[in-house]
């Protein structure tokens, strides 16, 4: 990605992750996929190549700088509005983001996480995060 391409992609972050912020808590999670044009249904013609599991390297830097921006923020944005926003930016670098979420069961209650992947790799998530959550939209 080059300079100007980065900016953009940080001043895109700073700009849209406060909106997902807002829109998840006061439309919910369907309408705020639906407006920022987020699927939640991975389509079967969707698929990327089955022959290389990696992200794609700009897909990797969208995912740092969306987080690098989310770490800088007055609030907390956690991992979903983080998710939408890196499949957003992935769009418009006309690359495939998938939307994954998950909920899984733990002491006293359940603990939900969502992700997000490219060529069916995960984009910057520790294994051992992801062996417990089996996403809903495989």
């Amino acid at each position: 990605m080059c300079g100007v391409g980065r900016i953009t992609t940080y001043f895109s972050a700073g700009v849209m992750l406060p909106l997902a912020v807002v829109a998840l808590r006061f439309l919910g999670l369907g309408v705020t996929c639906r407006l920022l044009g987020v699927s939640l249904i991975r389509l079967p013609e969707a698929r990327s190549n089955l022959s290389c599991h990696q992200p794609l390297n700009g897909a990797l830097e969208i995912h740092l700088i969306v987080h690098r921006v989310a770490r800088r923020l007055p609030f907390k944005a956690l991992c979903l509005p983080r998710s939408i926003v890196v499949c957003v930016l992935l769009s418009l670098a006309g690359q495939e983001g998938i939307l994954k979420l998950s909920v899984k069961r733990v002491q006293g209650g359940i603990e939900s996480h969502a992700w997000v992947e490219c060529n069916q790799a995960p984009l910057g998530e520790p294994d051992p995060l992801l062996k417990d959550f089996e996403p809903f939209n495989n």
